[in-house]
This record gives structure tokens, C-alpha cells and sequence, in this order.
């Protein structure tokens, strides 16, 4: 087995986004609650029970949304290439992508609004 400390921290910071997320939205926390205690009821979770959660997977989804992890990616040009603006990059240069900025972008969610049903609650 190997152990990822990389991953451990991602975890440390999407939980609380998570729950962060459900503090704002207490109609939504409560959903949530319902649905967990209506499929599960009292007992510990299985894999299986995860496609009977749906209010709640679309919570961790959507919090994910808003809180992305990481919030900004780095990667590098690994060809000369013109990027959407007409911003022009060499090989080689780094490239900052702001997932947080993405993620809130109107342009974006009108374009995905159908695949957004929990966005009502924000």
C-alpha cells in the first residue's frame, strides 16, 4: 500500500468545504439528513448505498463546484499554442488555470444550467 500524504491533505481540505457548503444551505443540509437516514437507516454506509444518495452526492458534487481543490491548477506548455483570447504561449512556459474562477463564470453554468439541478439552492 502507498501512502500519499498529498492526498490525505486534499482530503483534510475538502471536507470542510463540504460541510461549509451545507452550513450555508440548511434546507439542503436537512434534505441531505433525510435522505441519509432514510436509505441508511442508523446503519454505517455501503458502496451500494451510494446510488441511492442521490440529493447527497449531488451535494458533494456542487460544494465541489464552489470550493474546488485544488482552486488554481498549474501545468505547462508542452507545444507553442494560442490560447481563447488570442493569448499567445511558447513551449514551456507555465499556464495558471483558475478552477474556482471557472466554476463561478456565468458563462459557464448557463452553458451547463441542465446539468446544475442543485444550483436553485445557491
Amino acid at each position: 500500500m502507498v501512502h500519499n500524504e498529498n492526498y490525505a491533505d486534499h482530503r483534510k481540505s475538502v471536507l470542510p468545504s463540504y460541510f461549509m457548503f451545507l452550513m450555508q444551505y440548511p434546507s439542503a443540509l436537512e434534505k441531505a439528513h433525510e435522505e441519509v437516514d432514510r436509505v441508511l437507516g442508523g446503519r454505517s454506509p455501503t458502496y451500494e448505498d451510494m446510488k441511492n444518495l442521490k440529493f447527497l452526492t449531488q451535494c458533494i458534487i456542487e460544494s465541489l463546484r464552489l470550493y474546488p481543490h485544488p482552486p488554481v491548477l498549474i501545468r505547462r506548455a508542452q507545444v507553442a499554442d494560442v490560447l481563447p483570447g488570442n493569448y499567445k504561449v511558447n513551449a514551456g512556459r507555465d499556464i495558471m488555470i483558475s478552477v474556482y474562477n471557472i466554476h463561478h463564470s456565468s458563462e459557464v453554468i448557463r452553458a451547463f444550467t441542465d446539468l446544475l439541478p442543485f444550483s436553485c439552492y445557491c
